[in-house]
């Protein structure tokens, strides 16, 4: 029953309401495509822990779960017999109420370096 209704929180925290969804969603992309767990001392988790990677693995976690977040307005949307002709929102203007998606499709190969 919970996963059937959308999460306010989540809702909430990548719609337009929140004015820091951009810097969010910047961030956990840098957190994420920046930690390199080879470093540059090989065999490195012999001597010391690393204490990125708990970061690294809540901040993909949470990315992952925002990008998610758009299926369950999807759900609710087809469970209508009047919207079961509406196609998918997509990534484009105010159609997707999610903004990490919109930001994620606004990425091209050319704005990232390796």
């Amino acid at each position: 029953e919970q996963h059937s209704r959308p999460n306010k929180w989540l809702t909430y925290f990548t719609s337009g309401q929140n004015r820091q969804t951009l810097p969010l969603f910047t961030s956990l992309i840098n957190i994420v495509f920046s930690y390199d767990p080879v470093g540059y001392l090989p065999y490195n988790y012999l001597l010391f822990t690393d204490t990125r990677e708990p970061l690294v693995e809540v901040a993909a976690q949470l990315l992952c779960i925002t990008l998610d977040n758009s299926s369950f307005s999807s759900i609710d949307q087809s469970s209508s017999t009047t919207s079961l002709n509406k196609p998918f929102p997509t990534a484009s203007g105010d159609e997707c109420p999610n903004l990490f998606i919109n930001y994620l499709s606004r990425i091209h190969r050319d704005d990232v370096k390796l």
